[in-house]
């Protein structure tokens, strides 16, 4: 097995700190990487072929932030400091939306 403990290197020109590629890591689909941007920073990504997960954690807990987040594809927005009732909740949200994207629409009806 794998271990993935690794530490967060110095940002990339995208804010990137953490980049686990499949292939890194031994798997066949999943990757993840960590972002850390500063104030008004802002980063792209483009996974070709691959579906994309966005989770923001911020300090900020301001309405307009969360819903431009939000309209701009994530899927989760996490305001620290986290808990760990906050961190599971949202896991757990994240697990059914996967779950309920990944069954076949037959199934929905």
């Amino acid at each position: 097995m794998i271990d993935l403990r690794v530490r967060p290197k110095a940002p990339d020109a995208g804010g990137r700190v953490i980049d686990i590629t499949p292939e890194s890591a031994g798997w066949r689909y999943v990757g993840f990487e960590v972002r850390k941007l500063a104030a008004g920073q802002s980063a792209s990504f483009s996974f070709p072929g691959r579906e994309a997960c966005v989770v923001v954690l911020t300090g900020s807990d301001r309405d307009r932030d969360i819903q431009t987040s939000l309209s701009l594809g994530a899927r989760a927005y996490i305001v620290k400091p986290v808990d760990l009732r906050n961190l599971t909740r949202v896991t757990s949200q994240l697990r059914l939306q996967w779950a309920l994207i990944k069954t076949p629409a037959a199934l929905h009806a």
